[in-house]
């Protein structure tokens, strides 16, 4: 049983918790529930070893950690997954599940059922941890947590999946109860409920503090001291050819956008939406195994890229962060701080970006890419670390910034692109067929035209 005592939870000076004691069974599944930037993620860091804070108490099975740093906790049988992938690049795929291989050695069954999951996902198991995608890479390192270890600390284990792969994470999350563990997971994701949990605990606040409600509207307002973006903006891209290894994506593709219009990549895990946002981006691929060829109207100070996950500079301000993103023009920095403070983030602005959760980096981040001077932006899985409520308030953001004559594509998963948006044209890239031009619809653009 994982038991866990929380007299106050702090970040700096500022408090962030009340007191909240929770208990986890074994065989059980418990979620912890809370709004971005709340602390939960920061609370895992202390379980976990990483954080130390001098309020949070900690015992599994009666027993408490001879110490505070990351081996005594891991000594004790905490295991713990991160929002975004913390393994190598360079790590091969062989050595990380030769690694799964040790660490069910005295569970054969378990070693079996993992290989089998791992497989069936269609995660490669040859090449290097960097070629997978970010989906793949989260899929690959919930394997390698769960298995082994007695409490495990799930953070957004669901996040940045497609479908099929997140019902895969589903089952073996549960799997993982079945073999007598203590699971304590946080997820933004389980709107349709899908994730069935044996309790819920819900943050506990301090005293004169409460959750923020995320902005509904008046986004237009907050904007209008921008200006608006030229409306005869007109962007065109030329797709010969994108391949990954021997897998042919895009063959003789290519899409016109014009002011105020969406493009939505969608595709499951490992499809190449990441892969063809940098080829049109004209930006270095992650691996030799990438060909393209992309011929686009836009230059490089035109287009906006927010990556998945978003890069900030860890030891500089999230003002210093944004000052880079907007190019320091007092404006835009002013209009960030609205906008940070219409989202209840207006504290962190000052704030070194380390210290931000997943969800308040993909704000700052969106902030960002929506206020810069570039009249294209381009998001990789913007909203996957993002409460419900939050996903609507910045797809609203959005939809007021292509208003003002921006454009913008973006790659996220159908589930969401459904949920957040109607009537944009979408791309859906099969891991079996390469799209052509006919599939970007009404924004097919033919090279002839240039």
């Amino acid at each position: 049983m994982l038991n866990l005592t929380v007299d106050s939870l702090r970040s700096g000076r500022r408090v962030l918790s009340g007191n909240l004691e929770l208990s986890v069974p074994r065989s059980e599944i418990h979620l912890l529930r809370g709004p971005n930037g709340c602390g939960k993620s920061l609370l895992f860091d202390v379980i976990s070893g990483i954080h130390r804070d001098n309020g949070v108490v900690l015992a599994i099975d009666q027993q408490r950690p001879g110490g505070s740093t990351s081996h005594d906790r891991w000594q004790l049988g905490v295991r713990r997954l991160f929002q975004s992938p913390r393994l190598p690049d360079s790590l091969s795929l062989d050595a990380l599940l030769e690694r799964v291989r040790a660490n069910t050695s005295v569970a054969p069954d378990w070693g079996k059922y993992l290989f089998d999951v791992y497989r069936a996902a269609g995660v490669s198991t040859v090449g290097t941890f960097g070629s997978l995608s970010f989906g793949q890479k989260r899929f690959a390192e919930l394997v390698l947590t769960v298995s082994n270890g007695r409490a495990w600390l799930l953070d957004e284990p669901f996040a940045g999946f497609s479908a099929t792969l997140r019902q895969s994470a589903i089952d073996l999350v549960n799997a993982a109860a079945l073999r007598g563990a203590a699971l304590l997971v946080t997820d933004h994701l389980n709107c349709d409920g899908a994730m069935r949990f044996d309790q819920i605990h819900d943050w506990v606040f301090p005293a004169r503090e409460r959750a923020e409600n995320a902005p509904e509207t008046g986004w237009s307002e907050m904007l209008e001291t921008l200006g608006k973006t030229h409306s005869e903006s007109n962007w065109t891209w030329s797709i010969p050819q994108l391949t990954i290894g021997e897998r042919l994506v895009v063959r003789d593709g290519g899409f016109r956008l014009r002011a105020g219009e969406m493009l939505l990549l969608t595709g499951v895990n490992g499809s190449g939406k990441s892969t063809l946002l940098r080829a049109l981006a004209n930006l270095e691929q992650p691996w030799v195994g990438i060909r393209s060829q992309v011929k686009a109207s836009a230059m490089i100070e035109d287009i906006f890229v927010s990556p998945q996950p978003p890069k900030l500079v860890g030891d500089i301000s999230v003002v210093g962060n944004l000052g880079l993103m907007l190019r320091s023009q007092p404006a835009r920095l002013l209009a960030a701080h609205r906008l940070l403070n219409a989202f209840g983030l207006g504290r962190v602005f000052r704030q070194p970006a380390e210290v931000l959760s997943g969800g308040e980096s993909a704000i700052v981040a969106i902030i960002g890419a929506v206020l810069s001077p570039a009249r294209v932006i381009i998001l990789d899985e913007p909203f996957e670390s993002l409460a419900p409520a939050t996903r609507k308030a910045t797809a609203g953001l959005l939809q007021a910034v292509l208003a003002r004559g921006k454009c913008a594509i973006i790659a996220t998963h159908e589930a969401t692109s459904r949920e957040l948006f109607q009537n944009e044209t979408r791309v859906n890239l099969d891991q079996q067929n390469s799209i052509t031009a006919k599939d970007f619809g009404s924004l097919t653009h033919s090279p002839s035209l240039n």
